[in-house]
Formats: C-alpha cells, sequence, structure tokens
C-alpha cells in the first residue's frame, strides 16, 4: 500500500514530548502514513530515546547542530 501522508516532527531537548507525540500519532485512526522525526542536535538523550521506543516504526534524521524550526523541517 502506498503511504499517502509524511508528517514531520521536530524536536530539540524535548524526550518527553517528542516520545509522547509518536505514540500519539502511531495510536491514531488514521494509517498510510510515514512519520519523519529531525532531531536537531538534542544533548538530553532524545535521539536513543526515540530509537529504543519506535526503532524502524520511524524515519530518524538526526542534525549534527540545531537548525532551529525552519532548519528542521
Amino acid at each position: 500500500m502506498e503511504k499517502s501522508i509524511g508528517i514531520v516532527i521536530c524536536n530539540y531537548n524535548k524526550k518527553e514530548y517528542i516520545v509522547n507525540c509518536i505514540q500519539s500519532v502511531l495510536s491514531s485512526s488514521i494509517s498510510g502514513f510515514d512519520i519523519y522525526v529531525v532531531d536537531n542536535a538534542s544533548t538530553d538523550d532524545s535521539v536513543s530515546c526515540i530509537q529504543k521506543e519506535f526503532g524502524n516504526k520511524i524515519s530518524l534524521i538526526v542534525n549534527n547542530e540545531n537548525l532551529g524550526g525552519s532548519g528542521g523541517f
């Protein structure tokens, strides 16, 4: 099935918020989407937490520096 929706979520040092956000999207009644999380060089262990919790359910892009919201999107 071809996915017609791409969901992009930017993160910077908001580990608890990003985990809750991803869980909410994954538990929604909508299907046929891909989730892309862009991490802007978080220092709060967000990246490893996201990888551990969601593995291959999402695509994780990790920036080497904080590019801000516009740079992340």
